[in-house]
């Protein structure tokens, strides 16, 4: 699912509209899909192209043309996005919490690490938010379309604002309820199994909140949202105890560890939790218990894969 919305961050990777011999009877919506695809043809090229003043000359002529068209929020979403970056390079002592961040050794005369340079990618704020505006306007006016509200919390991601990415994630959890799962990707092609696609990409952003936000509250504020929706849900009830773990409030975390291995006696995930908060709290005993169950249940797996 990451790898899905990686690509809407990148438009020119993402294929245009084919056009197929049709009926003569079918010729106006014929030109509608060739306009616009016409549209994002020419689009991508000047974006590969890294020519943004034409890039730009072609959003105004489509925004003029088809000013509503959900493909024209994604593009101006792209186009900002992509306008906004900057390489950046630093000296830091440490290596810094950014997984997209590169880092060059430097050594000592006695070949020593002394620090490093680091390189990354930092955004024009103004542009940044323009690029959000834009989709931010796309996703009111078609509240359905998941590849753009996947695509503005990524970006929120990578922005670090985490605060504003649990809020969307949020959104989408409260959104699922209104449409029942009824979900449209990129051209408003519907989504086969959109439950599980909301699911899986909603259980993405909480591993990112869970690797880089510094605090637990997002994390706790994302798996409230699912378990009203989905309140007997093992790894939902797992997202609770995460979030207190990072909080270390240990206790509370082992609430819900024990309330998500009533649901799920054998996950994997759960029970390698529950075998860290018993160490944490200082139950050897207890953690050796999860330990080996934990390993009886991965013996168990490889089994039936072989």
């Amino acid at each position: 699912m990451m790898k899905k919305i990686f690509t809407l961050l990148f438009i020119f990777l993402i294929s245009v509209v084919h056009i197929y011999a049709m009926d003569i009877k079918e010729s106006k919506e014929t030109e509608s899909v060739m306009q616009q695809s016409n549209f994002r043809e020419r689009f991508n090229k000047y974006i590969e192209a890294k020519d943004t003043l034409f890039a730009r000359s072609v959003l105004s002529d489509w925004a003029e043309e088809r000013p509503d068209d959900p493909e024209l929020f994604l593009a101006y979403f792209n186009y900002y996005y992509l306008r906004s970056m900057r390489d950046s390079a630093f000296i830091s002592q440490t290596k810094i919490k950014n997984p997209d961040a590169s880092y060059y050794e430097m050594r000592d005369s006695m070949g020593n690490v002394s620090g490093y340079i680091v390189s990354l990618t930092v955004y024009d704020n103004d542009l940044i938010r323009q690029s959000l505006d834009y989709i931010g306007k796309g996703i009111v006016k078609y509240p359905d379309r998941l590849d753009m509200r996947f695509g503005r919390a990524y970006l929120l991601g990578r922005l670090e604002q985490w605060s504003e990415l649990a809020n969307d994630v949020i959104s989408i959890i409260e959104n699922s309820v209104n449409n029942k799962n009824v979900w449209q990707w990129v051209d408003g092609k519907p989504l086969d199994d959109g439950e599980s696609d909301m699911i899986a990409g909603v259980s993405e952003y909480q591993q990112q909140l869970y690797l880089q936000d510094s605090l637990g509250s997002n994390i706790r504020n994302i798996a409230a949202a699912m378990l009203k929706i989905y309140p007997k849900t093992a790894d939902n009830m797992n997202y609770m105890a995460v979030s207190y773990i990072k909080d270390k409030d240990y206790g509370k975390a082992l609430q819900y560890l024990k309330k998500a291995e009533k649901i799920d006696k054998e996950n994997p995930v759960v029970i390698r939790n529950m075998a860290v908060v018993y160490k944490k709290t200082g139950d050897e005993k207890k953690s050796l218990e999860y330990v080996n169950k934990l390993k009886q249940i991965q013996a168990k797996a490889a089994a039936v894969k072989e």
